[in-house]
């Protein structure tokens, strides 16, 4: 193979409906793939993605996005991941948007068929370009995971600050109540000390993010 072809990447944005389980298989396949990063977003937890292969039960499905940088031959993986994801599902076929334009995937079509779609709807780019764009995509995500958390300490934090101003604005306190009262202060302790980590994490990113 030519040297630029072998540093090329085809650049997919795939967007679908997806479940748990779907997303942890999508991404245990795309991390066999040579030359290839991705981002799934919604990610799987752990033990989702450790249950796949024995899980039966009604799956809840999601807006998934998919992005993908791969070599050429790791197109006929990802057409045989999505015909795959059909006949999982017993459907005749999967709906997926590729930035602007949705096309129908049947599950009767032959791998090469749904190559080619993936192939017309791919950009092509360097292999560093679409490395670049593939940790911008992961950053960005991990930014938007970092936000909420912080929000949700920031909350934690006030609902803490009440509880603890409530204890303090006793005179006095019995013996029972100072255990209660050490114990939220410690806890909110602990809150705060996790906002700040949070806010170090979220300027860092969002500093990266923004130069990138």
């Amino acid at each position: 193979m030519p040297k630029n072809q072998a540093e090329e990447r085809y650049l997919l944005r795939m967007n679908l409906n997806a479940g748990n389980r779907d997303r942890a298989h999508f991404q245990a396949q795309l991390k066999t793939l040579p030359g290839t990063s991705y981002e799934v977003v919604p990610q799987p937890t752990k033990s989702e993605t450790v249950a796949y292969a024995h899980a039966a039960a009604f799956d809840y499905f999601v807006n998934t996005v998919v992005t993908v940088a791969t070599v050429a031959g790791g197109l006929a993986s990802i057409a045989q991941l999505l015909l795959d994801l059909i006949r999982k599902r017993g459907e005749k076929e999967l709906l997926v948007k590729f930035n602007s334009k949705s096309i129908r995937i049947k599950g009767n079509m032959s791998r090469d068929d749904v190559v080619a779609i993936l192939r017309n709807a791919a950009k092509v780019v360097s292999r560093e370009n679409g490395e670049h764009i593939i940790t911008n995509e992961k950053d960005k995500h991990q930014l938007q995971m970092l936000t909420k958390k912080r929000q949700a300490t920031k909350e934690n934090i006030q609902a803490y600050e009440t509880i603890v101003e409530t204890f303090e604005a006793r005179p006095k306190l019995n013996s029972w109540q100072d255990r209660k009262y050490r114990a939220y202060k410690k806890k909110l302790a602990g809150f705060r000390g996790r906002l700040t980590r949070l806010d170090r994490a979220v300027r860092k990113l969002r500093t990266k993010t923004t130069s990138a």
